[in-house]
Order: structure tokens, then sequence, then C-alpha cells
């Protein structure tokens, strides 16, 4: 099975990963000849017929592949070197499509870095990893608040209701475990 090329783009503004594929590449190359084929070179079409062709031929996600989930807006903002969060798209809308778009395209991917497949499997592996860790972690920290109120219950069904040092000391250690976890 071949697996794409998959690129980071860029990134959110929560510092997450932006990825693209060479099938984006790919996309954008053939929605570009589709828009050109159709108009001379001195009417340029705009950044909205480009969206609109791609949006009639069913185009919304850059990738034919399940591992890229961004959509073409994010690409072609990147591409343009316009910032995803300050950017309007009625602002890409209106801008012309320079003639040699392929070639910018293709110089923009030829800069990026791939990210090999096996390095998405160990991303991915080790997000998983994490994941298992904070569960494992809130698990023993809900393990500990039991014990402390295990040990509170049974203070509470002594006669004289009174806390002994032994008690005390572990749930100081109790309490400390829970807090620094």
């Amino acid at each position: 099975m071949s697996h794409p090329i998959i690129y980071i783009i860029g990134e959110t503004i929560n510092g997450e990963p932006i990825y693209s594929s060479d099938k984006t590449k790919n996309n954008v190359h053939r929605v570009l000849r589709g828009i050109w084929n159709h108009r001379p070179d001195h009417d340029p079409p705009t950044w909205k017929d480009f969206f609109d062709y791609m949006y009639s031929h069913q185009m919304f996600m850059v990738g034919e592949d399940e591992s890229v989930e961004t959509i073409m807006e994010q690409v072609i903002c990147l591409i343009l070197g316009k910032r995803l969060c300050w950017t309007s798209m009625d602002e890409i809308n209106t801008m012309k499509i320079e003639p040699n778009m392929e070639d910018i395209v293709e110089e923009f991917f030829h800069h990026l870095e791939p990210v090999t497949y096996a390095d998405q499997l160990i991303d991915e592996i080790e997000s998983e990893e994490e994941e298992i860790e904070e569960e494992e972690e809130v698990t023993k920290r809900k393990e500990k608040v039991a014990e402390v109120q295990q040990i509170l219950d049974e203070i509470m069904e002594t006669k004289d209701q009174k806390l002994d040092q032994g008690k005390y000391l572990a749930l100081c250690g109790l309490l400390r475990d829970v807090h620094q976890g």
C-alpha cells in the first residue's frame, strides 16, 4: 500500500501542526489547471473562482487520504504567506491568481520537510501513550482520594472521633501525593 507524502505546512494558534500531503499539491495543481483552461492569460481568475471550482467538484478536504484533515482554505492561505487567524477569506477570494501559481505551489511544497509514515505512526503511538499515562495518573489520584475518604470515615465511626498520629501522617502523605500528582 502506497502512503502519501505528508508535510507539516504550518501550525494553528494553539501550536498544533497543520498537515498537508502530496495529494493536496496535486489537487491544487488540478484545480489551477481547470480554472486557467477557461481563462485567457490577460484575465486571471480569482481565488473565489478557485474555491468555486473546487467545491463544484467536491474537493472539500485537501487530501484523499485519512491522514490529512486540513481544509483547502488553510493550505491556500499558507501558500500565499497569509496568517490563518488574521486573514479573511474575503481578502483571499478577491485576489487574482498569478499565472505562475503552479510553480509557486511546487516551490512551497519543495521547501517543506516531509514527515515519513513511520514518523506519523510514532507520533500517534506517543500520543496514545501520553493519553494512557494521563488516565493512569487520574486513576491513581482518585484511588488516593478514596483512601483519604476511607480514613476519615474510619475516624468518624470511632467513639471519640479523634485523629491519631498514624492516621494524621497517612492523611498527610495521601494528600501530598494527590497534590503533587
